[in-house]
């Protein structure tokens, strides 16, 4: 038997097991480089974890909640003040009621759709009942692009007199908005009516 020199304390060389098999390659690659690529992998999926939870955390407003339901709060109580000014200013012809609200130039659009209307000889007087967020979409943090359901009932009038020359109750219609951050709320920039329906 060979004799082993270890009296220097340094790492002692065995002879070879002549019985011990070599760890085998897999697909060419050696263990160590597959030990390697398992680290890396390790070190990618940590990484990962913790970015999606720092995506999680930054995307949750006030005691946890998430941003697009706090969004969606706060535009629908935007939309529950709003809205039944802007049926009277449709009723009294003016739109100064609705500066807290709308951008000056949704106003002046608004403006002239009453105007195009007492041309035509007819005053209109939506009443508002109800208004659904159905649907939000918000990017850059302070803009937003809303759809909702909203429910009025609708008359219309011969201009100067009490004459209904048209009524529609319980109107349902599907309305677009496009919408701006503004301090604690939100302004209107626009208000497209895309579909109504009589239930």
């Amino acid at each position: 038997m060979p004799m082993l020199d270890c009296a220097s304390m340094k790492r002692c060389d065995f002879p070879p097991d002549p019985n011990r098999r070599a760890m085998p390659s897999i697909r060419g690659v050696s263990p160590t480089a597959w030990h390697a690529r398992g680290i890396l992998l390790y070190r990618f999926l940590l990484s990962a974890s913790l970015l999606c939870l720092l995506l999680v955390t930054a995307s949750c407003g006030p005691a946890g909640t998430p941003s697009e339901e706090v969004d969606k709060a706060e535009i629908q109580e935007v939309l529950e003040a709003y809205l039944p000014v802007l049926g009277q200013a449709y009723a009294n012809g003016s739109t100064s009621s609705l500066e807290p609200w709308a951008v000056p130039k949704e106003q002046a659009r608004i403006q002239l759709r009453i105007e195009e209307l007492e041309a035509r000889g007819q005053v209109y007087e939506p009443e508002f009942k109800s208004v659904t967020v159905e649907n939000i979409s918000v990017w850059n943090y302070s803009n937003a692009f809303v759809t909702t359901v909203e429910v009025w009932d609708v008359r219309a009038y011969t201009l100067g007199t009490r004459m209904v020359i048209n009524e529609s109750l319980d109107q349902r219609s599907r309305v677009k908005y496009q919408m701006k951050r503004k301090g604690e709320g939100w302004s209107i920039l626009y208000r497209e009516l895309e579909k109504t329906s009589d239930e």
